[in-house]
């Protein structure tokens, strides 16, 4: 069983507070992708685990099916950035007309991109990537 805090000696908490320092005190690692679509660059960032979880909460069905459509619109919006900004490009205003397009267009761009956002890399590619 772990050592309650209080019961952790000088040295484990000077231990303990440098790796909590090089975790949680260190800047997030983004990893990311930019893609072109009609001329224009989109930054595609994968999800935090805080929105993957909305995402997977938002598109859970009732029966616990997923609801695909809805979950890839969900990434869309939360993810899809103008390059180089904390700004988001789409909006949830933004669902109905998104869920009309298809594979062969933006959408299907997006899809790849997130593919590749998904794959487990290494500490060094996301390294690169901030």
């Amino acid at each position: 069983m772990a050592k309650a805090l209080k019961e952790l000696s000088p040295e484990e908490k000077v231990t303990r507070d440098r790796l909590r320092s090089k975790t949680l005190g260190a800047p997030a690692c983004i990893d990311r992708k930019l893609v072109e679509w009609n001329g224009e660059t989109y930054e595609l960032r994968s999800p935090s685990l805080k929105l993957q979880q909305r995402i997977d909460r938002l598109s859970t069905l009732k029966d616990g099916s997923k609801d695909n459509l809805k979950a890839l619109f969900l990434a869309v919006a939360g993810c899809v950035y103008i390059p180089e900004t904390d700004i988001l490009v789409f909006e949830d205003a933004d669902e109905e007309a998104i869920s009309e397009r298809t594979t062969k267009d933006f959408i299907g761009k997006f899809v790849e991109a997130f593919a590749d956002l998904s794959r487990v890399v290494t500490p060094e590619e996301l390294e690169k990537n901030s």
